[in-house]
């Protein structure tokens, strides 16, 4: 802990100042850390599949399997990142191991992430809501149909402008909210995979298939290429692409690594076991359960928007337990999705502060709230471009899902590429954890598994922009706009701190470290003293 030394009754009236350090957090379990990561990343089980079955037909949950499998890999890089940096994310990452203009891409890659978590999330959660009020229109015989589309927008808008207004406000986080979220989620699914496998017992189940049935619109301008054509290998990496949104929140992990306990390296692997087998079987189990037990054609028709609402609605027993069921299904989804939604702002916040610590950002971004001690600029902004997302989309969750892949895939790539990086510029450095399948050379180990991960991303990142031709234009188009705002920015806070050094500025801060929150507040005389914890 530190603070200013001047004494409360200066001659020149300088404020003393009490600032909390990192040794005053409370450090959470490794299951707590797991939760939080898990109520994003775990929200991706109510959209992803049916998303998959629009592009590619029924063969999707093989994909959404592989996927999580996938998922396993790229934990394990998530891994090696928290080794490096105390909070890792992709943009601290990057910059170190591919420099400032990378970093800068990567950056825009992970807003425009963002910027799609947050209305995907909410868009879903409306529709699971919608198709809940329609079955209980439809089991008490009412005629009356409400709108899905129109209902999730209306829904979706609304759960932004909560969460905009709770983080303007400054939020808090708990990880018992996601540990207890979590808990909730885990034991609808529990139940659901019950009650799925005693209705395979009793009425059977059809295993679904391996061929791929690109939709024309999920084949964009690779359906106009013949070399292209969505068969063998390639088309395997197409079905592929259209399903890594189900990774949707991973990189949550390297944002919650500094507030677990000691020691954080093993807490961190039991951390991301947990995330591994609970992502398996909610995301890649309760899909599978569903394509095994829903007809295609009805996904196609009722429930591509709400998958694991058909699931309930499908199993064998009476309507009125089964809505029972989709009642659960839906509360746990809307709970999740919502939940994302949050953590879009917040972590959209929190990498425009990094950014705007290294100097790029203009003080406009980082003003701080008068009243709540919350830029307030940057959540206003996102959560205005999210809501015109919202109104754009019309309430499509395909539409939102088919843009939202760019930034996933981005992100990953310059990741792994800039780990990669860093095993050749920190050869000596020890590191807790290394990525797998490596070959040693005298004291160094080369990165054979991570060259590998790294050239599938990139593969699966360069099909996307032939088949995914709206993610490409807007993904494209917001990252250079983006780029472009940094540069400029970064520019103009250069000039002014030029400017200032010319004209003999200098900022005076005597400081002192005191072990005891008591003795740091003892010369402290003046009344209503605001005690700021400062989160670096």
């Amino acid at each position: 802990m530190s603070s200013s030394t001047p004494s409360a009754q200066s001659p020149l009236r300088v404020k003393k100042v009490v600032v909390i350090t990192t040794a005053m957090l409370t450090f959470i379990p490794f299951w707590k850390a797991a939760a939080i990561v898990l109520c994003d990343f775990g929200s991706s089980a109510f959209y992803a599949g049916g998303l998959a079955m629009r592009a590619f037909g029924p063969a999707f949950p093989w994909y959404i399997l592989a996927v999580m499998l996938f998922a396993g890999l790229l934990l394990m890089l998530e891994l090696e990142a928290c080794s490096l940096f105390v909070r890792g994310g992709a943009y601290k990452i990057v910059r170190e191991g591919l420099g400032d203009r990378m970093a800068k891409l990567a950056a825009s890659a992970l807003v425009f992430d963002f910027l799609l978590t947050g209305p995907i999330s909410a868009v879903t959660a409306g529709h699971y809501l919608g198709g809940l009020f329609n079955s209980f229109l439809a089991q008490f015989g009412f005629s009356f149909h409400l709108p899905e589309g129109g209902f999730s927008v209306a829904f979706g808008l609304l759960v932004t402008g909560y969460f905009w207004r709770q983080n303007v406000k400054g939020i808090e986080e708990s990880s018992s909210k996601s540990a207890k979220i979590i808990a909730f989620s885990l034991a609808v699914c529990f139940l659901l995979a019950i009650w799925s496998f005693i209705t395979i017992a009793l009425q059977g189940a059809h295993v679904p298939p391996a061929k791929l049935h690109f939709a024309p619109d999920a084949l964009g301008w690779a359906g106009k290429i013949d070399w292209m054509k969505a068969v063998g290998l390639l088309g395997m990496i197409m079905a592929f692409g259209h399903s890594i949104l189900a990774l949707s929140g991973i990189e949550t992990l390297s944002q919650v690594y500094r507030e677990i306990e000691y020691p954080k390296a093993q807490n961190l692997k039991k951390a991301a076991l947990l995330i591994f087998i609970f992502a398996l079987l909610f995301t890649g189990g309760l899909t599978f359960l569903s394509a095994v037990i829903i007809p295609p054609d009805l996904i196609a028709s009722k429930y591509g928007d709400n998958l694991l609402s058909g699931l309930a609605m499908s199993v064998a027993g009476p309507n009125l337990l089964k809505l029972l069921m989709q009642t659960l299904v839906v509360v746990a989804g809307v709970v999740m999705l919502s939940g994302a939604v949050n953590t879009s702002l917040i972590g959209s916040n929190a990498l425009m502060n990094r950014i705007a610590e290294d100097g790029i950002l203009t003080d406009w971004f980082r003003k701080i709230h008068r009243k709540y001690g919350t830029t307030y600029h940057v959540i206003h902004l996102i959560a205005a471009l999210q809501a015109v997302i919202i109104l754009l989309s019309g309430g499509n969750v395909y539409l939102l899902g088919e843009a939202y892949a760019f930034g996933v895939m981005w992100c990953f790539v310059l990741e792994a590429a800039a780990i990669m990086a860093l095993r050749f510029k920190r050869r000596g450095e020890k590191r807790d954890f290394l990525f797998p399948l490596n070959v040693r050379y005298e004291n160094f180990y080369i990165p054979v598994g991570l060259g590998l991960l790294c050239l599938f991303l990139l593969s699966v990142a360069v099909v996307n922009l032939f088949t995914k031709s709206i993610a490409t234009v807007a993904g494209i188009s917001f990252t250079i706009f983006l780029y472009a705002v940094f540069t400029l920015s970064e520019r103009l806070n250069a000039k002014k701190a030029n400017t200032m050094f010319e004209e003999g500025y200098r900022e005076r801060v005597n400081a002192e470290t005191s072990l005891d929150l008591k003795d740091a507040l003892e010369d402290l005389s003046q009344p209503n003293r605001v005690l700021v914890a400062v989160k670096t």
